[in-house]
């Protein structure tokens, strides 16, 4: 992950938070969701400490989970897309807890 400053472009800092994410972006104002086939993956924005691992099965429990497409902004949540799903539930949109 890197963060850039936005006026120049050039990048504030860089920190490897995992690997082979599909989307990624702000749930709150102080953490970040890493959003991978196996779960999102909940970072807080300062440390780049992890805070805790949601499983994409909890919300897709049956048959494969490919989550491209997914996304976060504090302003709706997470969309959650699985573009695996054959069972009519391709997407959840997820609330970021108050």
């Amino acid at each position: 992950m890197r963060i850039y400053q936005a006026d120049t472009g050039k990048v504030v800092t860089s920190k490897k938070i995992g690997s082979y994410g599909h989307g990624k972006g702000y749930l709150k104002d102080n953490e970040i969701a890493w959003i991978r086939n196996s779960g999102i993956h909940i970072y807080d924005d300062k440390t780049y400490k992890q805070k805790k691992i949601i499983p994409t099965k909890k919300y897709f429990p049956k048959g494969s989970v490919n989550v491209q497409g997914s996304t976060a902004d504090p302003s709706f949540g997470i969309l959650l897309r699985n573009s695996l799903s054959d069972l009519g539930e391709d997407y959840k949109i997820l609330q970021p807890d108050k």
